[in-house]
């Protein structure tokens, strides 16, 4: 069984490396996007996560909303501290967790016990 556990995790690392830094590129571009954004307005302009949400998938978005508000009250604070995260914040932190995730295990040191 741990076989084939470390086997699977074998399989997926590159995958989540692959991701981790899809997701770390596109982190950068939306900073340097909303950076000239800033820069031509003179003035700090972020882009929150739940506008790009709403611009994304507004029918997917208007649905999960609805289903929020009526049944997880406790966590519509929470979503809406959340949501107003700048996108570019939130792409590098989830790229950063997945490439921590996808790392290489530090090599085995020491003597063999046969």
């Amino acid at each position: 069984m741990l076989y084939f556990f470390s086997f699977f995790l074998s399989l997926i690392r590159p995958c989540l490396r692959f991701l981790s830094l899809c997701l770390l590129a596109s982190a950068f571009i939306v900073f340097v996007i909303d950076a000239m954004r800033s820069y031509g307005a003179a003035t700090l302009s972020l882009t929150p996560l739940g506008d790009a949400l709403v611009a994304f998938a507004p029918e997917k978005w208007a649905a999960s909303q609805s289903f929020v508000g009526r049944h997880v009250h406790l966590m519509n604070a929470v979503t809406a501290e959340f949501l107003r995260l700048p996108v570019w914040f939130v792409l590098a932190v989830t790229g950063v967790l997945i490439a921590w995730l996808g790392k290489k295990p530090p090599p085995k040191f020491g003597f063999s016990s046969r």
